[in-house]
């Protein structure tokens, strides 16, 4: 089963643009405390590796 995620991509986006789906978010915490993310996630942008 494939995915075809490159292919879905650009729909996503555009329907996200749609319904202003960050602005969205954005109201949504209006107010809320700041989240801040110190550190991502182990190898979010280069290979796993040992050590």
């Amino acid at each position: 089963m494939k995915a075809n995620l490159p292919q879905k991509e650009p729909g996503i986006l555009a329907r996200w643009e749609e319904i202003g789906i960050y602005e969205r978010i954005r109201e949504g915490r209006k107010g809320a405390p700041a989240y801040v993310l110190h550190d991502g996630p182990p190898y979010a942008n280069g290979a796993i590796h040992l050590g």
